[in-house]
């Protein structure tokens, strides 16, 4: 894919998972055929930045060296499963064979689906990652609960309503059955009606997480971005202090899990220390971005860096979506202040998505001054938000043209 810095190569680890050696061979692939980026994605994939095109041959032959090619169709979604980011860790049921069973029974089926299509699988109790089209949750005993999100539990078992629907099956023979519900979900899509109806909104994973004596580590670059020197350090940490291995979250943090206890506490101070973000308060973790100019070329703004502008009065308003142009490729999801970059500055949207109407436009710096304003007076969001309403100069809910 074309960019303003060169070609997004995107790579789909199996699992959301991959080990020291991998995340230490992509840092010196990054360098030697882009420009040393890779960013996390909303996805929990990682994309190599700045890829010259003659180059692209044998960067696909390096990354199927390190074992990130198979032989997914080119139609389709890359990975149909989403394995959750905790799955199999403190002590719970290893869901991998799972995940590679059910993709497996789909695979006839991959050209046939969106290309965001998304099955979430993960442990009963532990809400789902992502926004998924179709919700699977596995309890110890291997029974499974299976859910499209939007559609209603079925009266009896019948094609058109998978006897997986709603009810607790055993997870032998789950793949198949979740064939019928997926085409279920062709269904509804052939008649135009999108079955998600829930926010897709990821958990926040950072800081130590518990899981029994080896914790987990979650830490998160800004904005998902790491340069070749953050994953040379990642996959250090891995290799010396925990199992070798490393897991990315929609969320775009990276989580160490299986952790010598006694170097935990040392690594996050670590983690900090090298910028990052390991702390819930931390003002970065409410602020979502995309690249921006100049390495999109569908951008007007540089997005990261004027959300950069703004992370004093984030924990002010919650989370604060900044999006290079009208597509909210960093975000779908309603944020409390969405900025949106066009011709004339970033259109003002509150408590809404880069497809709502901006309430007004107004330049990086004047919105970074206003919003400066609103924070010193101390209000609480309610009345920043009425504030800022007010200074807009325009009534909440009023459409404006964009």
């Amino acid at each position: 894919m074309a960019t303003g810095d060169g070609l997004l190569v995107r790579i789909h680890p199996r699992h959301g998972s991959l080990t020291a050696a991998q995340l230490g061979g992509l840092a010196d692939l990054a360098e030697r055929y882009g420009n040393g980026l890779a960013d996390v994605t909303s996805r929990g994939n990682l994309q190599l930045r700045g890829v010259v095109e003659a180059d692209h041959g044998a960067l696909s032959d390096a990354l199927a060296g390190l074992g990130f090619i198979d032989d997914l169709p080119a139609t389709g979604p890359q990975r149909v499963v989403f394995l959750h980011p905790l799955a199999g860790l403190d002590g719970l049921r290893d869901l991998r064979p799972l995940a590679d069973a059910i993709e497996a029974e789909l695979r006839p089926l991959r050209a046939k689906l969106p290309g965001k299509f998304c099955i979430a699988l993960g442990h009963e109790g532990t809400a789902p990652a992502v926004a998924a089209d179709v919700e699977v949750a596995i309890d110890a005993d291997g029974n499974a609960v299976v859910h499209l999100p939007g559609a209603q539990p079925p009266e009896a078992d019948t094609p058109c309503s998978p006897p997986s629907q709603g009810r607790r099956r055993q997870e032998a023979g789950l793949p198949a059955r979740i064939v019928a519900l997926v085409l279920e979900f062709l269904a509804r899509r052939s008649a135009k009606r999108s079955p998600r109806q829930r926010s897709d909104v990821p958990a926040n994973y950072l800081g130590l997480l518990p899981a029994g004596e080896q914790p987990i580590l979650a830490v998160a670059p800004a904005f998902g971005r790491l340069a070749a020197a953050d994953m040379r350090r990642l996959a250090g940490w891995a290799g010396r202090h925990g199992a070798g291995e490393l897991r990315l979250t929609p969320s775009r943090a990276v989580l160490i899990p299986h952790l010598d206890r006694g170097a935990a506490d040392g690594l996050m101070r670590e983690a900090r220390a090298a910028g990052f973000i390991v702390d819930a308060d931390d003002p970065r973790a409410l602020l979502v971005a995309c690249p921006g100019r100049p390495a999109c070329r569908s951008a007007f703004a540089p997005a990261q860096a004027d959300a950069l502008r703004l992370a004093g009065v984030a924990g002010l308003l919650g989370a604060v979506h900044v999006s290079g142009c009208a597509k909210g490729c960093a975000r779908q999801a309603p944020a409390p202040l969405t900025l949106v970059a066009q011709a004339g500055g970033y259109g003002v949207v509150l408590d809404g998505t880069v497809r709502d109407a901006p309430l007004a436009v107004r330049s990086a710096a004047e919105i970074e001054a206003l919003l400066q304003q609103v924070v010193a007076t101390g209000p609480s969001r309610g009345e920043a938000i009425a504030s800022l309403v007010r200074a807009l100069g325009s009534e909440p809910g009023k459409e404006m043209p964009r």
